[in-house]
This record gives structure tokens, C-alpha cells and sequence, in this order.
């Protein structure tokens, strides 16, 4: 069996096991809700995901120090200008420029991989 094969497989058999034991568990309003509108991620994707974050987060890692911290900060764990500023104890229009171009310089490394906006 080839690494697709096995993926595959391995989705397939999760999946199937896990809706069986919502079937004879529970099956309210609130399940059929969202299992029609959060459709669960595949392995793949759930993969193509993990290595996507892993490689923006050690790219932000590889910036200035300064811009390192505050770009992680933004990013990762969703700090505002201000949130920032206050640890920081710079003004916001300092931290906001440089969260700015160090999410610029990333850009330009990650061109390969899907980047979205609304970081």
C-alpha cells in the first residue's frame, strides 16, 4: 500500500468510527447542525495544515529580535497593536509598523504557501 493508500484508508476508518458512535450516542439538533456546516477536516488537510503553521512560525522566529517577539505575538497568539504596546512598553505606531513589515518580509518568504490577509 502506498502513503495515499494508507491515508486514505486511515480517513475513511476515523471517520466511519467516529459517526458510528455519534449514531448510537447522540443525535440531537445541535449534531446534525454541525455535521452539515463544520464538515471535519481530512487527514490530508489536517496535515497540509500542521506543516503550513510549522513553517510560518519558524520563519517568524527567523526575523530581528524585536520583531520576532512582536509579530509572534500578533499572530500566533491574536495580541492587538495596543495589547502589545503595553508588554512591549513602546507607543502603538512604533509596534504597529514593525508588526507590519516583519508580516511584509514573510510574505515575500511565503510566497510558495497559501497566506492569508487576515492575520
Amino acid at each position: 500500500m502506498d502513503q495515499f493508500s494508507i491515508i486514505i484508508w486511515l480517513n475513511f476508518h476515523l471517520t466511519n468510527t467516529y459517526d458510528r458512535h455519534i449514531e448510537h450516542s447522540q443525535l440531537d439538533e445541535n449534531t446534525l447542525y454541525n455535521r452539515t456546516f463544520n464538515k471535519p477536516q481530512s487527514i490530508e488537510e489536517k496535515v497540509i495544515e500542521n506543516d503550513t503553521v510549522t513553517t510560518i512560525i519558524r520563519e517568524i522566529w527567523k526575523l530581528p529580535i524585536p520583531q520576532n517577539r512582536r509579530v509572534y505575538m500578533k499572530v500566533v497568539d491574536e495580541f492587538t497593536y495596543s495589547q502589545i504596546a503595553r508588554i512591549e512598553k513602546a507607543d502603538r505606531s512604533v509596534i504597529k509598523r514593525s508588526v507590519d513589515a516583519g508580516i511584509k518580509k514573510l510574505q515575500k518568504k511565503l510566497k510558495n504557501f497559501y497566506f492569508t490577509d487576515n492575520i
